[in-house]
């Protein structure tokens, strides 16, 4: 499921010859297992926050001047010159248009949409050593997992249907410590580290199968009818940082830089399933499932951005941002405990076994935006907007997405309100479906300095 959409794509294979159980199998150690997947409901591009820079496209590498550099380039944070909060909230809906390229499942049309906390973080300028210092406290929403999917799919080993029905909810979010020093009136460097906790950063997957058809059992061709369950739960722990420089070169022209560093997360999984098989003409239903909790693995990749900013003037200035992502160092190391695969046929989507075994080509995203200016004595008015190619990991190459956005807001003495809207769309690749993905995003956001 892409998340936008869903998350998951299930395979079921249903034992169910009598012959098979006759010899001697133990249908107690049997399970349903879900092929390994994670469906995103935004960009699954490590990117930063805050409805200025997302008004501006999310060209905001070399300007990074307010609280969220922390999450853009922590170098950037040195411009701060004031305590302050500041709190981003956003409001997401996405719709997903299946185009289906396997003609024996169905996967139903979707659409998501769902309002969160997106940043919150605490500013503090400090002099130490005779050098000027920031330091900073954030909290992000890096990843949105939620996602849900329908599916109807007919069975490649036998005579039947399965209806799944699953639901993916959760979030991947980070309590990032942050810190600037400024080397030379025009250099300041800075870091921040994020600290991934399972308390936060978290998400669970739920499928329920129908399924009904015809079995062959003996000499006869019997009717079957069986009902099942998945449950997976993941916590997420690990840290990395992000490591980040900004260069006034002149009054017109600044250079930022930003790196994010890869790092091992450490994965719980807890697994349960379930399934009851009813075949006409037989006394008692065949029950299957097993229930077990494991260790995972997921090696998160390096990503590194440039920036170059441009002021034409104290009211007009542009943007670009170049930002690479190495898909291809993204794996998740699979357990040792594996349940007997009863699913097939089902409907695959979102990022799937290829992209979680790193064998997806690195993506180049390329931001651009404007900044106008409207300054009336005690108050400011900004107007925003911004494009930006933002291509997905995929198998194969990367699949192409493209994006619009606007902002604007209003500063007041110590407070400044901004709220920025973007639209992102494109064609996700997928086994069973090439959807058309279109994402609204609502980004606002309040600072109050001290």
């Amino acid at each position: 499921m892409k998340k936008r959409n869903p998350i998951l794509a299930i395979f079921v294979i249903i034992i169910l010859s009598q012959a098979s159980f006759a010899q001697g199998q133990d249908i107690t150690k049997l399970g349903l297992s879900l092929p390994p997947s994670l469906n995103f409901a935004t960009s699954p591009n490590p990117v930063g926050s805050g409805a200025r820079a997302v008004g501006m496209g999310g060209a905001f590498i070399a300007v990074a001047d307010d609280a969220t550099a922390a999450s853009w380039n922590p170098g950037g944070l040195i411009q701060l010159e004031k305590p302050e909060v500041s709190i981003v909230g956003t409001y997401d809906y996405v719709k997903q248009s299946q185009d289906m390229k396997d003609r024996e499942s169905d996967i139903s049309d979707q659409r998501l949409e769902r309002g969160s906390l997106n940043y919150l973080s605490f500013v503090y300028p400090f002099l130490l050593f005779g050098k000027n210092f920031v330091a900073s406290i954030n909290s992000q929403r890096l990843y949105d997992l939620h996602g849900r999917t329908e599916a109807i799919s007919l069975f490649k080993t036998i005579d039947g249907i399965q209806e799944i029905h699953s639901t993916q909810g959760g979030e991947l979010r980070t309590i990032t410590p942050a810190l600037a020093v400024q080397i030379t009136p025009t250099l300041s460097l800075g870091t921040s580290l994020n600290l991934w906790d399972k308390n936060f950063s978290n998400w669970q997957q739920n499928v329920n199968i129908s399924a009904s058809g015809f079995v062959a059992s003996g000499s006869k061709i019997l009717p079957f009818k069986a009902q099942g369950s998945i449950k997976e739960e993941y916590d997420f722990t690990g840290f990395n940082a992000n490591i980040g420089f900004l260069w006034e070169i002149n009054k017109m022209f600044t250079l930022g830089g930003v790196l994010k560093t890869p790092f091992l997360a450490r994965v719980k999984h807890h697994h349960n399933s379930s399934m009851i098989t009813t075949i006409a003409g037989k006394s008692d239903p065949i029950k299957i499932g097993r229930d077990f909790k494991e260790n995972l693995k997921m090696e998160m990749p390096a990503s590194y951005g440039l920036g170059l900013a441009t002021r034409f003037s104290d009211s007009f200035s542009m943007a670009l941002d170049l930002y690479m992502t190495e898909w291809g160092d993204f794996k998740l190391r699979e357990g040792k405990k594996k349940g007997q695969i009863l699913v097939e046929g089902g409907a695959p989507s979102g990022k799937g076994k290829d992209i979680l075994s790193g064998k997806a080509d690195a993506t180049t995203q390329i931001r651009i935006g404007a900044e106008y200016l409207i300054i009336r004595g005690k108050f400011t008015i900004p107007l925003r907007s911004g494009i930006f190619y933002d291509p997905e990991p995929a198998k194969n190459s990367p699949d192409s997405f493209y994006g619009i956005s606007f902002g604007t807001g209003i500063a007041w003495g110590k407070i400044i309100f901004d709220i920025a809207y973007t639209y992102r769309f494109g064609k996700a690749s997928g086994e069973a479906s090439e959807p058309d993905i279109k994402q609204h995003m609502i980004l606002t956001s309040m600072i109050v300095h001290f």
